[in-house]
């Protein structure tokens, strides 16, 4: 085999391996401690009691929640709002879609929400 054909190769091989590695995953990953995912929880509630009447159900995928995501979910309950868990037995859910992804970086944390049909709203927190 050639030399440019070799290094042509390479060169795809590490163009490939490079777009892996910067596609973004989504879910709730970002590392906070209780205390933390309590405050963000308790700032995304005041925000959802702000835009949806108690009377909405949100659908979580159980799955897919971290720390800071199971915190929104108790803070919710204590709010009143109904939940349900997404699983394969009950899709689709019969509740407005809710989805949970942080990311982070820096010592901060990106939440975001996605709340069905098209919402996404995002926030950044210090983690201190």
């Amino acid at each position: 085999m050639g030399i440019i054909r070799r290094l042509y190769l390479l060169a795809l091989t590490a163009w490939l391996s490079a777009g892996c590695a910067l596609t973004p995953t989504r879910g709730d990953f970002a590392q906070a401690n209780p205390a933390q995912a309590e405050a963000i929880a308790e700032d995304w509630a005041k925000y959802l009691v702000e835009q949806y009447p108690i009377s909405t159900r949100f659908a979580l995928h159980p799955e897919a929640l971290g720390e800071i995501g199971r915190a929104i979910e108790r803070r919710l309950r204590q709010e009143g709002y109904g939940i349900e868990h997404v699983t394969a037995e009950n899709a689709p859910p019969s509740g407005t879609v809710l989805t949970v992804e942080t990311v982070q970086f820096d010592g901060r944390a990106a939440v975001s929400l996605r709340i069905a049909p098209a919402t996404f709203v995002s926030r950044s927190y210090l983690l201190a």
